[in-house]
């Protein structure tokens, strides 16, 4: 059985390429467009290259850590991989954390274009609820899709971080409403949706995969007896 050959692990600096590959496709959200390359006017190669140093560079509170993800292979072959953190754990928020890091990791004419679209993103912009655990940059190969791959990489880290963390109530995951597969996943593990925020400006879709973002969320006690179940 596919169970028996799944192996999830902590991210290791080796990953590296396959995490950038993760949070490139994650946030493609099965499309073709990549909101970092039409946000920043940068190629996708280039957004590959800037992503691995930041991996690096390992600055925890927010997605792009390597030490915030977990790794599931198969057969030795890396398969998939998701990032979480508990939001506002160092006192500010992962927008600001991310914010900087961009700052300090994109070239500065790039993040003048960035800035130039700000207005557009805004109003796509939701808010994490300090003290949940937030999932973000989840994404399985294509070859292993259909498994169940990434329910069980998030059971990992909601089992993992809850541990750790008894006074966990709550799990997060910000998406766009698009992505019809990845939600229906996810209200496997009780998902729900908790807010919803749309652009009524069509230039959105020319920077990013849609105009729709959704927050939904799950309580962790019904994700602890998911995981006890599926172990």
């Amino acid at each position: 059985m596919i169970n028996d050959l799944i192996n999830i692990r902590n991210a290791v600096p080796a990953d590296v390429d396959f995490l950038a590959e993760t949070i490139i496709n994650a946030e493609k959200s099965n499309t073709e467009k990549l909101s970092y390359s039409t946000i920043f006017e940068i190629s996708e190669k280039k957004v590959k290259e800037i992503l691995k140093t930041i991996l690096l560079s390992d600055i925890p509170g927010q997605e792009l850590c390597l030490s915030s993800f977990l790794v599931a292979e198969i057969d030795g072959e890396q398969a998939g991989a998701c990032a979480a953190w508990i939001e506002g754990e160092s006192g500010l928020s992962s927008s600001i954390i991310k914010s900087n890091v961009i700052y300090n990791f994109f070239p500065a004419e790039n993040i003048k274009k960035a800035q130039e679209k700000s207005y557009l993103l805004k109003e796509l912009s939701l808010k994490r609820k300090a003290g949940t655990l937030q999932l973000e940059s989840a994404w399985v190969k294509e070859k292993f899709k259909g498994k169940g791959i990434c329910n069980k990489i998030m059971l990992k880290h909601i089992s993992n971080y809850s541990e750790k963390n008894p006074e966990l109530k709550k799990a997060q995951i910000i998406m766009v409403k698009a992505n019809d597969m990845a939600l229906k996943a996810h209200k496997k593990l009780g998902f729900k949706l908790v807010s919803e925020i749309k652009s009524n400006d069509k230039r959105i879709l020319d920077i990013f995969p849609s105009d729709t973002m959704i927050l939904i969320e799950t309580d962790i006690e019904q994700c602890k007896n998911i995981f006890k179940f599926t172990e």
